[in-house]
């Protein structure tokens, strides 16, 4: 697989936070399968999965120094598993947010 220079970047870079969340967890994560081209937002809802989510939150979760992603009044689990692999909760959300901006 011949990658541009930036693609050979973002994937050393996607190695380093593997064999990071590899440390945390003590096993495998979840991911998708690494390829040439990235993976289209049309395509997010198809292509994504809840465990590659998940490995992504806890990341962002180390990455913020955050207690956890999870706890009262906060499900960014939940959230972003809906947001992403559901386009009707997707849409819904857009729309609540392009008020928020209006107002």
């Amino acid at each position: 697989m011949t990658l541009t220079k930036q693609r050979q970047k973002e994937k050393k870079a996607r190695d380093l936070i593997y064999e990071a969340l590899k440390e945390f967890h003590n096993y495998e994560p979840s991911f998708p399968v690494f390829t040439k081209e990235r993976i289209s937002h049309e395509k997010y809802h198809k292509e994504l999965t809840k465990q590659g989510l998940d490995e992504g939150i806890v990341a962002f979760a180390l990455i913020n120094n955050m207690s956890g992603v999870s706890a009262p009044g906060i499900d960014l689990y939940r959230l972003l598993h809906e947001y992403i692999l559901n386009i009707e909760i997707r849409e819904k959300i857009n729309k609540l947010l392009e008020q928020d901006i209006k107002t």
